[in-house]
């Protein structure tokens, strides 16, 4: 008797949901290729767009194959962490009592899906996982490009631009205490500036407060 093979995609900020304005769990190829078509319109360089068809194409291999096969998508919410993963979870457990499969072959398009990995094999076996990386000509212009529209994204400047000013902001304090205040009122000012643009602050006050929250 073979086993049911799950193919589940995970969306755990919900980048489906929020450009597209479909609700997750999608089951089904038909299911999945629409949102998968919906998404690469709404924003064709969004990376779940890939993972969508990375999962559609590795059921097809598996029912070309003759497995018993069904494909899912479980979408969590932007505010990443314990609300998006009890999402995910309430999602997941839908999608097991629907489909009642053996084992799943998980597919992300990053580290960030992944860390739900562990949640999805505490309820069943996960026999494969699959990260899907785009892949691009590492040109200088094309770096430029990738690195302006990373540094748009608001989770990027979240994770890595507010450190770094903070960081600087941070060196810049302990430097006022020497002499020469010049290089201390440049580093302090770059990281108030970086600080500024990566996080959503009511006022220039604010910037100590979640500055000391980063």
């Amino acid at each position: 008797m073979s086993m049911k093979i799950l193919v589940l995609c995970v969306d755990r900020d919900d980048d489906i949901g929020v450009k597209t304005g479909i609700r997750a769990p999608l089951v089904g190829r038909e299911d999945n290729l629409a949102a998968a078509t919906k998404l690469g319109l709404a924003d064709p360089e969004d990376s779940d767009v890939n993972a969508l068809l990375s999962a559609v194409s590795t059921y097809d291999s598996l029912v070309k194959e003759g497995q018993d096969a069904e494909i899912a998508t479980i979408c969590g919410d932007v505010r990443v962490g314990p609300t998006s993963d009890l999402i995910l979870t309430q999602q997941l457990d839908q999608v097991l009592e629907e489909v009642r499969p053996d084992r799943v072959f998980l597919v992300s398009d990053g580290a960030e899906d992944e860390a739900f990995a562990p949640i999805v094999g505490s309820r069943i076996r996960v026999d494969h996982v699959r990260r899907v990386y785009v892949r691009q000509t590492p040109t200088a212009e094309s770096l430029y490009y990738a690195l302006g529209r990373q540094l748009k994204n608001p989770k990027v400047r979240r994770k890595i631009v507010a450190p770094l000013g903070f960081v600087l902001l941070l060196f810049g304090a302990i430097w006022l205490a020497v002499p020469n205040a010049a290089p201390a009122l440049v580093l302090s000012l770059a990281g108030l500036y970086l600080l500024m643009i990566s996080l959503p602050f009511q006022s220039v006050g604010d910037v100590f407060d979640k500055a000391g929250r980063v």
